[in-house]
């Protein structure tokens, strides 16, 4: 099923008691729980004075997105879980967001 049609079908769900145009926090909630929405991205877990800015995500793993480039280096010393691999993953999106909106690529939003 396409993720389109889940969210037809996950908006479809929601109670046709609700007011449509008044509670878009039902719509969102049935997304959410269709699995539609994405997660939020994490802060750094550090900023260096020189700008660097890195995320561990588990032990022996870490994104790190140097200031004066816009390179995203990624470290890991063992094989991951499937739960390390999405920590991984978000990170790195989190540290290519990063990198551009520095780089004056992509306009914060």
């Amino acid at each position: 099923m396409s993720n389109f049609d889940r969210a037809v079908k996950a908006l479809n769900d929601v109670d046709e008691a609700i007011d449509h145009l008044a509670d878009n926090t039902a719509y969102v909630t049935a997304l959410e729980a269709a699995g539609l929405l994405a997660p939020d991205l994490p802060e750094p877990d550090s900023v260096k004075l020189n700008g660097d800015v890195k995320y561990f995500t588990c032990y022996g793993v870490q994104v790190r997105q140097d200031a004066d480039d816009d390179h995203v280096q990624v470290y890991s010393k063992h094989l991951l879980t499937t739960n390390e691999a999405r920590r991984l993953a978000l990170a790195l999106l989190a540290a290519a967001e990063y990198a551009e909106k520095e780089q004056d690529n992509e306009q914060p939003t």
